[in-house]
């Protein structure tokens, strides 16, 4: 047993020398910042951990000892264990199986830095020299040992527009966008957000020549050092190019610094701006001063065209579109034209060109303006714009009237006119009329009728008239019927321009079949039955037209009459 403990305590000694041999390029542990670390608990069965491109490996524990026992029952080791757990230490062991180092932990608080100085090993907790764990019957060697990474530093580099008015605010992958022709303030924040402090902090700012400094700063410069959370602060304003395009600019900080080991480290930012086309500028708008008016008013139509560039525009074209059912109106008289046009010369930068016209609506409804197209040249290049839409609402009443004729023979026709307001408004003082084609006679109700229709109410006049020797009722020329109503005191009209017309003549030379329902079964020879389930008989009768019914023909009572009257006689002559 003394014999195995000082082996123990030989390979303990040799290894701590290992373990402590200082690397030539090791810097003291005192400088070096760790960050929080985790615990683990390891055995022989359970001996590997791994922590990124790391892996520890347990290999050995003091071998088992006898144990004997103590006076108060215990079992403790004959001679006490000097306690200790070896590791072999891999770095990045799929591509390399051989271990970086191996090293041996035996007091509580034993720490061991690898060679690299990115990791620190400390025995967190193993059994005393006089646990059982190192008896045989008992042996169950374990220790507790904690991870840590070397804490190292970062930087999060902000580029950001600060206090400016024309910012569009577009907060997106493609950056911010700028009016063209003013200044503009940038703010460059770069902050370590690790866990140590950077040494030579240098950062240079690279922008784009046309995008011009107004403030007067370094581009390129080194801040000493830059500690946990603290932050650098560069702000500068720049101003926009004005060009006919849109055009974006980037904004790119690059910066690189070294941590404690002297390694180097490199960061990247940028942020884009977009430069509005200083066409943006130009703006045109289409406008309806009021957005519902009556039927019978006009209504008023605004164009207007703005030059807020830096540049005057030439041969400026205005194309509008006038929508169906509203006149233009020009000196008080209506055109019905689908296009108007405008023309200027030109127009100096911060002017404006404003046309108005004026419409009528033929009908109530919404109505839809499409916006208007302008065409122009700034310095020779041809330009377009397309203005947003705009709209109004018109309120009155809409008359339409339908006129139904019926034929069922004897030269009489029957005539429906229906008048109903599908408009949006009060029809006042209305009057339909109608008129007879030529030839007719009216021989019952009227053709005309004075009243007044609400929204969505209807009135109807029916008449009959009657046409001598008609045969073919589409050979009629029919007039439209006619309707005059008022909005106030302003007149509209409307006509029925298509007639409906249904034919119901019977021609004396076609009968067509009759269908009469007969209840008793006895005549089915001279039935066609209809379906199975069907609980009448139903007897087709070729084409004649019976002037009394069956029952009440008097031929069919006097032949019942002779054959019952046989019967009887037949019956007496056989019971003589």
């Amino acid at each position: 047993m003394i014999k195995d403990n000082c082996m123990s305590i030989i390979l303990l000694l040799s290894i701590c020398i290992f373990a402590t041999v200082p690397d030539a390029y090791a810097i003291s542990e005192d400088t070096l910042s760790w960050l929080t670390g985790n615990t683990y608990r390891v055995d022989q069965t359970d001996n590997v951990l791994t922590d990124k491109e790391y892996t520890i490996k347990v290999i050995e524990f003091p071998p088992p000892v006898r144990g004997e026992r103590t006076i108060g029952g215990g079992i403790v080791p004959e001679t006490p264990v000097i306690p200790f757990t070896k590791f072999e230490l891999y770095k990045d062991i799929i591509n390399n199986s051989n271990p970086i180092g191996t090293f041996l932990l035996s007091e509580i608080g034993d720490k061991l830095i690898s060679t690299d100085q990115e990791l620190k090993i400390t025995l967190d907790s193993i059994p005393s020299g006089t646990s059982q764990d190192w008896i045989y019957e008992y042996y169950n060697p374990w220790a507790v040992i904690k991870i840590q990474r070397r804490a190292i530093p970062n930087l999060d580099i902000a580029i950001n527009l600060k206090d400016i008015d024309n910012i569009d605010n577009i907060d997106n992958d493609n950056g911010d966008t700028i009016d063209p022709r003013g200044n503009f303030n940038i703010e460059i924040k770069i902050k370590n957000t690790g866990e140590d402090h950077l040494r030579n902090v240098n950062y240079i700012i690279n922008i784009d020549p046309s995008l011009n400094i107004v403030t007067s700063i370094n581009l390129k410069d080194t801040v000493y050092q830059l500690n946990k959370d603290e932050e650098k602060t560069i702000e500068l304003t720049l101003t926009a190019p004005a060009h006919l395009e849109e055009k974006e600019y980037d904004i790119r900080v690059n910066v690189t610094g070294n941590d404690i080991k002297d390694i180097v480290y490199k960061w990247d930012a940028s942020k884009r701006i977009k430069v509005r086309s200083d066409i943006r500028s130009i703006s045109i708008n289409k406008q309806v001063p009021r957005n519902t008016t009556y039927l019978k008013e006009n209504v008023r139509v605004i164009l207007n065209v703005i030059n807020g560039g830096y540049a005057r525009i030439d041969n400026i074209q205005i194309n509008d579109t006038i929508p169906e059912k509203l006149l233009f109106i020009e000196n008080n008289t209506g055109y019905n034209i689908k296009e108007i046009s405008f023309n200027k010369t030109f127009l100096d930068q911060t002017s404006s060109w404003t046309i108005d016209y004026t419409l009528k609506p033929i009908e109530p409804g919404v109505y839809l303006l499409p916006g208007f197209r302008a065409n122009f040249s700034i310095r020779g290049e041809k330009f377009s714009m397309t203005s947003g839409e705009t709209g109004f609402r018109v309120f009155g009443p809409k008359l339409v009237l339908n006129k139904l004729t019926t034929s069922k023979g004897n030269d009489i026709i029957d005539i429906k006119v229906v008048a109903k307001n599908i408009g949006n408004g009060f029809a006042s003082k209305v009057t339909i009329e109608d008129q007879l084609p030529n030839n007719a006679t009216l021989i019952s109700g009227k053709t005309g009728l004075n009243t007044s229709l609400d929204e969505n109410e209807e009135k109807t006049i029916s008449y009959a008239i009657k046409i001598p020797g008609i045969k073919n009722i589409d050979s009629i020329s029919w007039p439209p019927a006619r309707a005059t109503y008022y909005l106030n005191d302003y007149r509209f009209e409307s006509s029925s321009e298509k007639i409906e017309k249904i034919i119901e003549i019977i021609s004396p030379e076609i009968i067509p079949k009759q269908t009469i329902d007969i209840p008793s079964p006895q005549i089915t020879q001279t039935v066609q039955k209809e379906e199975e389930d069907t609980k009448r008989v139903v007897a087709t009768i070729p084409a004649k037209t019976p002037t009394t019914s069956p029952k009440e023909s008097p031929g069919f009572m006097v032949y019942e009459l002779l054959v019952g009257l046989v019967l009887v006689l037949c019956l007496l002559g056989k019971k003589r």
